[in-house]
C-alpha cells in the first residue's frame, strides 16, 4: 500500500508493507492533524519573553540617528527620526532599554532615559536637539586689509 502525504508543502510517498505500519502511519497523520489545529486555533505558541513593546522617540530633526542603549551601555538598536519619530519593536521582557540617544550632523548628540513599555504597551521620550551655532568670520581682518591700502595709496602719492 501506497500513502502519499503532503505537509508544508512537502511530499512524502511512504511504502507501508504490512498492517501495522498502516495503523502507525495513520495515528502520526491524526497527532500531525491535531497539533496543527491546536496551533491554528489558539493563535500559535509563545515561547517566554517574547512579549513585545515599542518605544517610540520623537524629535525636531528628521534623519537624526537614534540609538536604544541598554544599562551596560551596549546599543540595542538604531533607527532614524522620520516624519519627526522613530518607532522601535522591543521584548519587554529581554534586556531593559534604560537610554535613548540621538545625534545629527551640526546638531549637539542628547540623550534621555526611558522606561521599558509593558506587553503591547508604549514607551516614548521627546529627544530635541539644538543646532551647534557655526562662528561666523570677523570682519576685522577685511577692515584691516581695506585700511593698509588705503595707507599705502597715501604714502605712495606723497
Amino acid at each position: 500500500m501506497r500513502l502519499p502525504i503532503t505537509f508544508l508543502y512537502y511530499a512524502v510517498d511512504i511504502k507501508l508493507t504490512n498492517l501495522s505500519d498502516v495503523k502507525f502511519m495513520k495515528k502520526i497523520y491524526a497527532l500531525l492533524t491535531a497539533l496543527i489545529c491546536l496551533a491554528v486555533f489558539t493563535g500559535g505558541v509563545s515561547a517566554a519573553g517574547e512579549d513585545t513593546g515599542y518605544i517610540q522617540v520623537y524629535s525636531n530633526v528628521n534623519g537624526a540617528l537614534v540609538k536604544l542603549i541598554d544599562g551596560s551601555g551596549n546599543v540595542v538598536q538604531t533607527g532614524y527620526i522620520s516624519n519627526g519619530q522613530a518607532t522601535f519593536t522591543v521584548y519587554t521582557t529581554g534586556t531593559p532599554i534604560r537610554t535613548v540617544e540621538v545625534s545629527a550632523s551640526g546638531c549637539t548628540t542628547e540623550t534621555s532615559s526611558v522606561s521599558m513599555p509593558s506587553a503591547d504597551g508604549t514607551s516614548t521620550v521627546t529627544v530635541d536637539l539644538s543646532m551647534i551655532p557655526v562662528p561666523s568670520p570677523s570682519p576685522l581682518p577685511v577692515f584691516g586689509l581695506i585700511a593698509g591700502l588705503c595707507a599705502a595709496v597715501y604714502l605712495l602719492r606723497r
